[in-house]
């Protein structure tokens, strides 16, 4: 197990300053404001008969209540680990914390999903890469046609770099072929996001806070799309390669540099899985600014080069395949989709995904180096959104950067944090409840 810096006091700002139950409240009546704008301002835009593809704004889908008996039982199951994981995590020792976290979020995730039926784990993987997959004959022919005839492909693949249809590809003979086994492919890797995010929290600022925040690494409200979408996979293999770099900045040995050069090689794998996931390297990179190392940072990116110079060789280059993506996506329904209301409308779906407790966390930040990670992930989701490449449809997009977002709430001051962390799961608990049962969602 990657050791960390976990006895080393952390540096905090006003560490044992309490904000008030105002602050709080305030935080969770902006979260609340900014979901109301973004939906009835999609509303409004939706009876003027402005085509956007988005039937639940700000969330992509239907909106359909489905009243339930499983509906029922699943949210027996969010209330009862609300109640009980923060005691429970708190108890076990630190490599079992890191075992177990993932293991009840996969849980949790399958459960909350399977309130449609075991076909709404299934359906949605066969439409995107799986299908792509299924149908390459050749990497290099692959390759080609992707940058030559990007509308041959559905438009999952034809948005994304062709890292995981090749990945899918690749593992077929090993029996990864059917919607099943892909599906749980992504909620092993989605899940395993978990224990990286955490290991990084206790290197900037203990293992304490690691704990704090673990409850809400399970329950976030996003577990509904982890089972469903591919981004769950890059929301794992991107987290890992975050919290390498970050680790590598607290050390000054031979190990240091290995994890360097090991997240540089995850951020190039990273960068051939989603474009816009090359954001989530201002993390690192506020890291190592706070910690003054450079080392880190230069190591990561050779490790990443050799990555990026293998595509090339087969005559890939992703500079171009961002080039024609952008136009692609410009062409198709962006055209129909309006700037300024996506501009606000993709921070609400956000805020969705990570729900009620990262504003919490966020109203409480005191701790410097939950604040630099939270405070780079912030950035990296708002370049994300003025760069208009993602107009809607990005609930599952989100995956990968909210993780980086929900270790805010590791700064719940400890005076209040019992009370205040079995609220906010439930509230999260309740978020996650109610989009299941209100929006039909296409993944």
């Amino acid at each position: 197990m990657i050791a960390t810096t976990h006895d080393v006091v952390p540096v905090t700002v006003e560490e044992n300053a309490c904000p008030s139950e105002a602050r709080t409240v305030v935080a969770l009546g902006a979260w609340t404001a900014l979901i109301a704008v973004a939906s009835s301002w999609g509303a409004v835009l939706l009876h003027a008969h402005v085509h956007m593809q988005i039937g639940a704004p700000p969330l992509t889908g239907a909106v359909a209540w489905r009243p339930d008996p499983a509906l029922g039982a699943v949210t027996a199951l969010g209330v009862v680990c609300a109640w009980t994981l923060p005691g429970a995590l708190e108890r076990l020792r630190w490599r079992v914390l890191l075992v177990a976290t993932p293991a009840i979020a996969a849980g949790w995730t399958i459960a909350i999903n399977a309130v449609d039926g075991w076909s709404a784990l299934t359906t949605p993987v066969h439409t995107e890469y799986a299908a792509t997959a299924a149908a390459i004959t050749s990497p290099g022919r692959f390759l080609h046609d992707l940058l030559a005839h990007t509308s041959s492909f559905n438009i999952h693949t034809r948005g994304h770099p062709p890292g995981l249809p090749l990945l899918l590809w690749a593992l077929r003979p090993l029996g990864v072929s059917n919607t099943a086994t892909v599906a749980t492919l992504y909620v092993l890797v989605g899940v395993a996001a978990i224990p990286a995010v955490l290991l990084a929290v206790a290197d900037v600022s203990g293992r304490p806070a690691a704990r704090a925040a673990a409850p809400f690494f399970v329950l976030f409200p996003g577990a509904i799309w982890v089972a469903t979408s591919a981004d769950a996979l890059f929301s794992g293999v991107a987290a890992w390669a975050v919290a390498l770099v970050v680790l590598a900045t607290g050390r000054h040995d031979r190990r240091g540099d290995v994890l360097a050069v090991t997240g540089g090689v995850l951020f190039g794998i990273t960068a051939f899985l989603s474009y816009g996931l090359v954001l989530l390297a201002v993390v690192p990179v506020a890291v190592s600014a706070w910690r003054r190392r450079v080392r880190p940072l230069v190591l990561a990116v050779l490790g990443a080069a050799p990555v990026f110079l293998g595509f090339a060789a087969a005559k890939f280059w992703w500079v171009d395949g961002w080039r024609v993506t952008r136009h692609a996506y410009a062409a198709g329904v962006a055209r129909r989709r309006p700037y300024s209301y996506f501009l606000v409308a993709d921070i609400a779906a956000f805020a969705l995904v990570v729900g009620p407790a990262a504003a919490a966390g966020l109203a409480s930040l005191r701790q410097r180096g939950i604040a630099i990670v939270t405070s780079a992930a912030l950035l990296a989701v708002a370049l994300a959104d003025v760069s208009g490449m993602s107009k809607g449809e990005v609930e599952r997009i989100w995956l990968p950067f909210a993780p980086w977002v929900l270790v805010a709430t590791a700064a719940l001051p400890p005076t209040r944090r019992g009370r205040t962390t079995h609220a906010l799961l439930l509230l999260q608990v309740a978020t996650a409840v109610g989009i299941q049962a209100l929006v039909r969602s296409p993944w």
